[in-house]
C-alpha cells in the first residue's frame, strides 16, 4: 500500500495480532508508505528484521515497541519523526544510527532496550547529536538518553546543563561524572541504576525530578554540594545503601532528620572550608566542635565522644542500633531530647564528669527487663543518683585496683 498505516491502540488491534509471536521474523514495508503507524508491530516478539523504505517519514509511537528479538533497526534518511516508545523493550537491540533528517524523537523512544550500547548521530543533524554513544540535544545541553546496555564510567561534558527524563534509567554504569553547569535534573533520570556506586550532584543543581534516583542499589558514596539537595535527601535515595555522604563547602542548613532511615550509613564527611559544620570520625558536629549534631545510623560497636563536646543534639544518635558502648566526655553539660532513642544494642555508658548535665526527655531507650543497658557507669565523685534518668554505677579504684580494669571501663 501507499500513504500512512493506520493507528492502533494496542497491539491486539492489528491485522496481524494473531500471528505475533510465532510466525512474524521479518518485515518488508513497502515503497510508498509514508508513515508507521501507532503500534503497527508493537509485541511481534520473534520480530528478527525490518526494512523500511525511503518513503517512510515517520515512525509512530510503540510502533516496535516489544519486539525483543529485533537485533538491528535501519532508520532511513528520509525519516523526520521517531515517536514516544517506538522501541521500548528492543532488548536484543545493540546500536541505533539517528540519520540526519530526524527533528524529534519522542519520550522513552529507547527505554529499555538492555543490550544498546550506542546512539549515533549523523554529523548533518540540526536536532540531535551523539557523544560516545550518548544522546544529546545538538547544543549538547541536554542529556537525552545514554543506552542501558553502556558499562564502565562516563563524564558527562561539561556543556550539559540539563539530564532528562528516564536518561539513565536501568544504565549498567558504574560511575558517572555530572558537570558543575548541571540545574536541572528530571525525573526517573536516574532510576535503576543498579550498578551506580558513587555519585556526586554538584552545586549548581537547582531542580530533582521524582524518583531521579530510586532503586540505585549499589549506591554507597554521596557527594551533596548544596542546600537545595539537602533539603531533598529524604526523598532522593530511599533504596539506596549509602555508606559515606559527604558535604561541601557550601552548606548551611541541615535538618535534624536529615539522615533518618539511612541505617547503612557510617560516615557524614564535611568539607574542611564548610564554615558551619564539621566531621570528626564521619560524625557530624557544628563548625567548632562543640555540638554533636548526628551520629549516622550504621555506626556501630564503641564510640567516644570526643571531649570539647558540651551538646548531645537532640536525636543525635537515633537509631544506631550498632553501637554497644558509648563514652560521654566531663565537656558535655546537656542533652537534648532522645539522643540516645532507638540504640537497641546499646549496653554500656559512661560519664567522666562530676554533674549531671541538663537534659531533655527520653535521652535513652526506656529499660525493661530485656534492656542490655541497665545503668550508666560514673566516676570520682560524680554528685547525682541519676544520669538522665538511669541509674548511675560509681566506679571507685581501690587498694587492689586493676589497671586494665580502670582501662576497660574508661572505654565503656
Amino acid at each position: 500500500g501507499i500513504g500512512d498505516m493506520d493507528n492502533y491502540n494496542y497491539a491486539s488491534e492489528h491485522p496481524w495480532a494473531l500471528y505475533d509471536d510465532d510466525f512474524i521474523k521479518s518485515i518488508i514495508i513497502e515503497d510508498g508508505v509514508s508513515s508507521i503507524g501507532k503500534a503497527s508491530f508493537n509485541v511481534c516478539r520473534n520480530l528478527v528484521s525490518v526494512y523500511i523504505p525511503e518513503s517512510v517519514k515517520s515512525i509512530g509511537d510503540s510502533a516496535f515497541g516489544l519486539c525483543d528479538s529485533l537485533t538491528e533497526i535501519k532508520i532511513p534518511k528520509s525519516v523526520t519523526s521517531i515517536g514516544e516508545y517506538a522501541f521500548n523493550y528492543c532488548s536484543s537491540l545493540v546500536s541505533v544510527e539517528i540519520p540526519d533528517n530526524v527533528i524529534s524523537i519522542g519520550d522513552n523512544a529507547f527505554r529499555d532496550c538492555s543490550r544498546l550500547t550506542s546512539i549515533n548521530v549523523g554529523q548533518n543533524n540540526n536536532s540531535y547529536k551523539s557523544v560516545d554513544g550518548v544522546l544529546y540535544s545538538k547544543n549538547v545541553e541536554t542529556l537525552i538518553k545514554c543506552p542501558e546496555g553502556k558499562s564502565g564510567g562516563l563524564c558527562i561534558p561539561n556543556s550539559v546543563n540539563s539530564i532528562g527524563d528516564y536518561a539513565f534509567y536501568r544504565s549498567n554504569l558504574s560511575s558517572i561524572e555530572i558537570p558543575n553547569n548541571v540545574t536541572v535534573i528530571e525525573d526517573h533520570a536516574f532510576c535503576i541504576c543498579m550498578k551506580l556506586e558513587s555519585i556526586r550532584i554538584p552545586i549548581n543543581v537547582t531542580s530533582i525530578g521524582n524518583y531521579a534516583f530510586d532503586t540505585c542499589t549499589s549506591l554507597r558514596s554521596l557527594e551533596i554540594n548544596n542546600d537545595y539537595v539537602v533539603s531533598q535527601l529524604n526523598r532522593l535515595f530511599p533504596d539506596s545503601p549509602i555508606e559515606t555522604i559527604s558535604l561541601g563547602s557550601k552548606i548551611t542548613n541541615i535538618a535534624q532528620n536529615l539522615f533518618n532511615g539511612y541505617n547503612k550509613l557510617m560516615k557524614i564527611n564535611v568539607a574542611a572550608d564548610n564554615a558551619k559544620y564539621s566531621s570528626i570520625d564521619g560524625v557530624l558536629f557544628n563548625k567548632n566542635g562543640s555540638t554533636l549534631i548526628r551520629c549516622p545510623e550504621g555506626k556501630n560497636g564503641r564510640y567516644l565522644i570526643p571531649q570539647g563536646v558540651t551538646y548531645i543534639g537532640e536525636k543525635a544518635l537515633e537509631s544506631c542500633k550498632g553501637l554497644v558502648s558509648v563514652k560521654i566526655p566531663s565537656s558535655v553539660t546537656s542533652i537534648g531530647d532522645n539522643a540516645f532513642s532507638g540504640c537497641t544494642s546499646l549496653s554500656s555508658v559512661s560519664y567522666s564528669g562530676n554533674i549531671e548535665p541538663e537534659h531533655g526527655e527520653n535521652v535513652f531507650p526506656e529499660i525493661s527487663e530485656n534492656s542490655p543497658l541497665k545503668y550508666v557507669v560514673v566516676f570520682g565523685k560524680y554528685l547525682n543518683n541519676t544520669f538522665c534518668g538511669l541509674p548511675v554505677k560509681i566506679f571507685q579504684a581501690t587498694k587492689n585496683f586493676n589497671p586494665r580494669l580502670f582501662r576497660f571501663y574508661r572505654y565503656l
